[in-house]
C-alpha cells in the first residue's frame, strides 16, 4: 500500500477565514489558553499556550487582537468538504487527527500516471484554496503522517527502505496516540523513532504494554489494516480559475455554461435532478461573494439554468474582482424511472414549460414573491385553499376535495346578507341588489371538537345575472352571507 497525507496545520485559525501568514492579530483559544496564532500575533508576542488573559497586556490596540474561540464543528465541515474534493482522487479516505486526510493511492497511480503526476495534481488543486497544508507520503497511514512534517518531495522511485529512513528520524514528540509512552521513552534519554526501534521488541512490550508494540507496527508496517472506503455525501463542486482578474459579470457568461455543462453530465451520470445551484465567486484575497438559484428537477438541459444564471448575473453587483469561479450542487433528488404511458411526454413537456416559467419569475422577482392557490382536504372553504410557493407540497387528491359546485371566486371574508320576504339583498358600498336562490340546499359542518361549524349553502342569482354562492347558519340566529362568485 501507498499513503499520502494530507495535513492543514492552521486549520482551527484558518476556518475563519484568516490565512496563517496574515499580518493581522488573530488567534485561537482553547480551555483559555492560545491554541494558535497569525504571523501579526506572533509579531506582536502571542504564541501557543499562552494564557488567553495575558493577550490583552501585549497588545496595546485591544480592538487590533481578534480572539476567537476554536470551531471543531466548523473544523470537521472542512474536513468533509475537503475528503469530498479528494474522492474523485480515490475512494480510499480517512480523517486522522483533527486536521488529517490520509488517502491510499496505489491503486490509482496507473490512472494518473504515477506518484509525482499525483501530487502534482493535487498541490496544483489545493494551492487554488485557501488552506495551507503539508504532504508526507509512506508504506502506512500512520507513517504519511508523520512523514507530513519533515515535507519530503512525492517521488516515483520512494521505496520501503527510503520511508523507513525518514521514520527513524522522526522525533518522540510526534507520537500522540501513545503520549506517555514517549514522555517514558524520553526519560530514557531517547529522542527519536530510530532509537526506539532498535530496542528489542519484548522488553517494549514489557516496558510500555501490547497497544504501543501495535502502534508501531502500524507506523513502520506489519500491522497493516485494510483501506476503508470512503462513504462520500456526493454533491457536484468544480471551480474555474482565471489567468487574470474579472470585474465584469457579462464575462462570466462563458465559463459559467461551461460549468453547467459539467453539471448536467453529472446529473446524468448519477440520474440526479438538481434543485438549487450556488456559485461561489472568489478574490485573490480569499473573499467571497455568492448567489444561490432556486430550480424544479432539471436533469438534462443545462440551458434553463444558465438562463436563471444570467438573469441574476444582470442584477450582480460584484464586490471586488473574481480570480476563481465555484459551482456548487448540493441539493438533489433521484430522477423518476418509472415508466410511462405512451404519450406522457406531451404532459411532460407542458409541465416543464410552467416550471421554467415559474424559475424564471422566481429568479427575476424573488423566490417568496410567486405563490400558487392550493386546495386543502378541509370541509369550510375559507380553510380549503392556502397560498403555497409553486411545487412545494403535493397536491390533494380529487376524491378527498368537496364534490359539489363551488365558485372560483371566494371573497376574502364572508359579507352578511339582509333578508326580506323571500328575497336577499348584498347591501354595501357598492352592491345593493336583490338575490334569488335558484338552488341547493348543500349541507357542510364540521369540527365538532373544536368550534362546531354548521351550514346550507346555496346558489343564488342577483339581479344582474350573476352567480353567488351564499349559506345560512344553522344556529338559533340563522343569518346569511355570501361567500363567492361564480365566473
Amino acid at each position: 500500500m501507498l499513503w499520502i497525507a494530507i495535513r492543514f496545520p492552521w486549520l482551527a485559525l484558518e476556518v475563519f477565514e484568516t490565512r496563517q501568514d496574515t499580518d493581522a492579530v488573530v488567534a485561537v483559544e482553547q480551555n483559555k489558553r492560545i491554541l494558535m496564532a497569525s504571523k501579526g500575533a506572533q509579531e506582536a508576542g502571542i504564541k501557543a499556550g499562552m494564557k488567553s488573559a495575558l493577550v490583552s497586556s501585549l497588545v496595546e490596540d485591544q480592538r487590533g487582537c481578534d480572539l476567537r474561540r476554536r470551531d471543531p464543528e466548523k473544523e470537521i465541515q472542512v474536513l468533509k468538504h475537503m475528503a469530498s474534493w479528494a474522492y474523485s482522487r480515490t475512494p480510499y479516505i480517512q480523517r486522522y487527527q483533527d486536521d488529517t486526510l490520509l488517502l491510499e493511492v496505489s491503486r490509482c497511480l496507473r490512472l494518473f500516471g504515477g506518484v509525482e503526476a499525483l501530487a502534482r495534481e493535487l498541490q496544483g488543486s489545493l494551492n487554488q484554496m485557501s488552506l495551507s497544508y503539508q504532504m508526507g507520503m509512506a508504506h502506512t497511514a500512520k507513517g504519511a503522517w508523520l512523514l507530513s512534517f519533515q515535507n519530503h518531495e512525492l517521488r516515483d522511485e520512494d521505496s520501503h527502505r527510503v520511508f523507513i529512513s525518514r521514520l527513524r528520524a522522526s522525533p518522540l514528540q510526534l507520537l500522540s496516540e501513545q503520549k506517555d509512552a514517549a514522555k517514558g521513552l524520553q526519560k530514557m534519554g531517547l529522542n527519536n523513532l530510530g532509537e526506539v526501534m532498535d530496542l528489542p521488541g519484548p522488553a517494549l512490550g514489557k516496558r510500555f504494554g501490547e497497544a504501543f508494540q501495535n502502534y508501531l507496527r502500524e507506523l513502520v508496517g506489519g500491522q497493516e489494516k485494510p483501506p476503508l472506503v470512503y462513504q462520500a455525501k456526493e454533491f457536484f463542486c468544480r471551480q474555474i480559475p482565471f489567468a487574470w482578474p474579472v470585474a465584469r459579470t457579462d464575462l462570466l457568461e462563458l465559463p459559467t455554461k461551461k460549468l453547467l455543462q459539467q453539471l448536467v453530465d453529472y446529473l446524468v451520470r448519477q440520474q440526479l435532478q438538481c434543485q438549487q445551484i450556488q456559485w461561489n465567486f472568489y478574490s485573490a484575497q480569499g473573499d467571497k461573494q455568492s448567489i444561490e438559484i432556486g430550480c424544479e428537477r432539471v436533469h438534462r438541459h443545462w440551458e434553463l439554468l444558465f438562463e436563471l444564471t444570467r438573469i441574476r448575473l444582470e442584477q450582480l453587483e460584484l464586490k471586488f474582482e473574481v480570480e476563481l469561479l465555484e459551482l456548487e450542487c448540493r441539493q438533489t433528488s433521484p430522477v423518476n424511472l418509472g415508466s410511462d404511458s405512451l404519450f406522457a411526454w406531451e404532459s411532460a413537456r407542458i409541465q416543464g414549460n410552467v416550471e421554467s416559467l415559474v424559475a424564471r419569475l422566481q429568479t427575476r422577482m424573488g423566490r417568496n414573491q410567486l405563490y400558487q392557490v392550493q386546495v386543502k382536504a378541509e370541509h369550510l372553504p375559507e380553510r380549503a385553499q392556502t397560498l403555497e410557493l409553486p411545487f412545494e407540497t403535493e397536491q390533494v387528491k380529487q376524491e378527498s376535495i368537496p364534490r359539489g359546485t363551488r365558485p372560483c371566486w371566494l371573497l376574502p371574508k364572508p359579507q352578511p346578507l339582509k333578508r326580506r320576504g323571500n328575497l336577499l339583498y348584498w347591501k354595501d358600498q357598492q352592491i345593493n341588489k336583490s338575490l334569488k336562490i335558484i338552488d341547493g340546499p348543500e349541507r357542510i359542518e364540521g369540527y365538532w371538537w373544536d368550534q362546531p361549524e354548521a351550514r346550507d349553502y346555496f346558489i343564488a342569482r342577483r339581479e344582474d345575472s350573476v352567480h353567488c354562492w351564499v349559506y345560512r347558519e344553522l344556529n338559533d340566529q340563522q343569518y346569511w352571507y355570501a361567500q363567492g362568485v361564480f365566473a
